[in-house]
């Protein structure tokens, strides 16, 4: 499995997909569905096993004020695009998206 679905606590809706960033060495997750937020939302193209999202995605922090990019990339056709900006060993490659790890729930 490379996508998790995730679903909203009380009324089950399911709102996206949590998958392994082996840049961060971590779980992110990618909204496909509004519910009572103003998160963004991303397309998917419906294929669980070589994944299309868009637009890309990109994973900040905010510290002192300033926006810091902690991970920008995108998912087409089953890889990981990483974009310049990703801080990390990745920054500019294309991996395939990994399986979700068995130890993580």
């Amino acid at each position: 499995m490379k996508l998790k679905p995730f679903v909203h606590g009380q009324t089950g809706q399911l709102l996206g997909y949590n998958h392994w960033c082996p840049g961060c060495n971590s779980p992110h997750g990618i909204y496909t569905a509004q519910h009572n937020s103003s998160r963004p939302i991303w397309q998917f193209d419906g294929n669980m096993e070589s994944p299309t999202f868009a637009p890309s995605i990109r994973c900040s922090t905010r510290e002192n004020g300033v926006v810091k990019v902690l991970c920008h990339y995108f998912i087409k056709g089953g890889n990981i695009e990483y974009c310049s900006d990703s801080p990390h060993e990745f920054s500019g490659q294309i991996v395939p998206l990994p399986e979700w790890p068995t130890n993580w729930d």
